[in-house]
């Protein structure tokens, strides 16, 4: 019986190893579609390539790469 047992472990073992694999693929994907320079957390920033890298120097939070390139785009009104 003691291999029976081992066997349903296997199995369970390699279902929670497809999920893990599968909701880390989604994720990649949803950064993937994140616009480029987009900060996603203090300090990272998305890449061109789509992949999280740390922010450049003077970044700051909310901002994206086109922002800081053009200094005559406000951050626009809330109301």
């Amino acid at each position: 019986m003691g291999w029976l047992e081992g066997l349903f472990h296997g199995i369970q073992t390699a279902i929670a190893a497809q999920n893990a694999a599968r909701e880390h693929a989604a994720a990649q994907l949803h950064m993937r579609q994140l616009p480029p320079g987009t900060m996603i957390a203090p300090g990272v920033v998305i890449g061109e390539n789509g992949e999280p890298q740390r922010a450049p120097a003077g970044a700051g939070p909310g901002q994206t790469a086109r922002q800081r390139e053009d200094p005559d785009h406000g951050p626009g009104q809330y109301l």
